[in-house]
């Protein structure tokens, strides 16, 4: 047993994005597509220690079913494209993870979501084609 202790710093740092939005372009119901974007961490958190964003979609705000849909987007880069006709499956969450080249952030900031689909109504055609079976 040592007599005369030796004390080190620890040092617990935070640098959460905000301001995550989300932009659903898929007009299908039951399918995503669209932007995500999201704000820098503030000067006053540890912004510094950033160097990559990592993005998910999951089931809910506690990371339950998430599904990674972008590695490693680098610092200064604040918004990704998702895919059309992404598969909403049981969806309902954007996360948002910063991480540093230790490790990624254990609680992301998120944004809740619901689909919808678009659809026309009201639509006629009239034929004035005066063929038979051709429009």
């Amino acid at each position: 047993e040592q007599t005369t202790p030796v004390g080190n710093v620890l040092n617990d740092s935070v640098a959460s994005v905000r301001n995550v939005s989300y932009t659903d372009l898929d007009m299908d119901l039951f399918e995503l597509g669209g932007n995500v974007t999201w704000d820098s961490p503030p000067p006053h958190e540890e912004g510094h220690l950033v160097t990559y964003y990592d993005v998910y979609l999951a089931e809910d705000q506690f990371r339950q079913g998430r599904s990674q849909i972008l590695s490693g987007r680098a610092l200064g880069i604040n918004e990704i494209a998702m895919a059309s006709d992404t598969a909403l499956r049981a969806f309902s969450h954007v996360l948002v993870y910063t991480r540093s080249s230790f490790v990624e952030q254990t609680t992301p900031m998120y944004l809740g979501f619901s689909d919808t689909g678009r659809y026309i109504t009201n639509l006629s055609f009239t034929d004035f084609d005066l063929d038979f079976e051709d429009l």
